[in-house]
């Protein structure tokens, strides 16, 4: 392997290090955005498109975590786990949605949507904690850092 250069064996790909820490910062950039759009508004749309951009956030880091594995490897398990979190608020944003479509009583329509809301208040709180971590770097500093981890690495 040449210095510089990375391969990924398995796909027959070969990419400069800029290339690979270039597409991770724009996957961070978009999964900041996406958090901050969130905390201003906090609908499922919003929250399902914040889990996108941090599962390919996560894509990203799994691949770059040789470079500092201990490290590395808690920043793609915290991404990952934040990932779960929108995911599993999603599905109950999904479910809640198809009660609409559900014949049952009234009182037990709004039991389980009071289960649910209350449920995705808590992953909603979870996953703010965990995403205020995981981005808590401006993309520049995330940058250095990244860059830092590759040329020792390298």
């Amino acid at each position: 392997v040449e210095a510089g250069r990375l391969e990924l064996e398995r796909r027959g790909l070969e990419l400069e290090s800029s290339e690979l820490l270039d597409g991770v910062m724009r996957q961070y950039g978009r999964g900041r955005k996406a958090m901050k759009l969130v905390s201003e508004n906090p609908n499922a749309a919003n929250l399902h498109e914040w889990r996108k951009r941090t599962k390919d956030l996560w894509y990203h880091l799994r691949i770059l975590r040789k470079a500092w594995p201990g490290l590395l490897d808690e920043t793609a398990d915290q991404a990952h786990k934040l990932a779960d979190s929108l995911g599993d608020n999603h599905d109950l944003a999904v479910l809640d949605e198809d009660l609409g479509n559900r014949e049952m009583s009234e009182g037990a329509r709004e039991q389980f949507e009071a289960s649910i809301h209350r449920r995705q208040a808590e992953l909603e709180k979870k996953a703010n904690q965990l995403g205020w971590r995981l981005y808590a770097e401006k993309p520049k500093a995330f940058r250095r850092r990244l860059d830092s981890y590759w040329v020792v690495w390298r």
